[in-house]
């Protein structure tokens, strides 16, 4: 969420180096704290599946071609989210297949309705959507 919001308000490669920061964090946060079904051996192959997806996202980006910065990372978070899904559904997860859709189906909606500030209104709905399944798996966490 601040991620989005750094990249939404400050403007150039500045927005994008900042609102990147917190993104890394999470990303590191999520893993350091993922469960231990993900890690055993059976896993290993949804987890590069969904690194293909995260890999080839810049050649995706090169062909749809978002008509600016502000959509094309709109459209990242809903490719992301959208591998959210496919990684929900190959490990019967469902709360994050769930996540993940409402997440794309979220896009979508903002991207018609508030063009200028889907961004804000993805990174946001998104996010939060994200914290709060992190936060209510964490619950058992001692």
């Amino acid at each position: 969420m601040a991620g989005a919001v750094l990249f939404q308000y400050i403007p150039g490669s500045t927005g994008v180096i900042l609102g990147s920061l917190p993104c890394a964090g999470a990303t590191a946060v999520t893993w350091l704290v993922r469960p231990r079904e993900v890690r055993l051996p059976a896993q290993w192959r949804l987890a590069s599946l969904w690194l293909a997806l995260l890999a080839s996202s810049p050649l995706l980006v090169a062909v749809a071609a978002p008509a600016n910065t502000r959509l094309m990372v709109v459209f990242l978070i809903s490719m992301w989210a959208m591998g959210m899904v496919l990684y929900g559904i190959g490990t019967q997860d469902v709360p994050l297949a769930l996540v993940g859709s409402a997440t794309v189906m979220l896009a979508a909606a903002a991207r018609l309705a508030a063009p200028g500030g889907a961004l804000l209104i993805v990174g946001i709905g998104g996010g939060l959507a994200m914290a709060l399944l992190g936060s209510w798996r964490m619950r058992w966490r001692s």
